[in-house]
C-alpha cells in the first residue's frame, strides 16, 4: 500500500490505480476495498472493465 501512496496524486485520477488499491486492500483484509472498486467503475470507459469490476461487487 506504501508503494500506491507513493505515487503522484495524479495516478488517483486513472481506473488501473484504483483496480490495484482494490486488490492490495482485499488481500490485507483491509477496509475500503469496495469503494476503491467502485471508484475504479466510475473512471473506466471500457466496458468489458466495468463489468469485471461490478461482478468483484457482488
Amino acid at each position: 500500500m506504501a508503494l500506491l501512496d507513493a505515487l503522484p496524486l495524479e495516478a488517483a485520477g486513472y481506473a488501473p490505480y484504483w483496480v490495484a488499491r482494490a486488490h492490495v486492500l482485499g488481500m490485507a483484509g483491509a477496509p475500503g476495498r469496495q469503494a476503491a472498486v467502485q471508484r475504479a467503475i466510475g473512471l473506466t470507459d471500457d466496458p468489458r472493465l466495468r463489468d469485471f469490476l461490478v461482478a468483484q461487487l457482488g
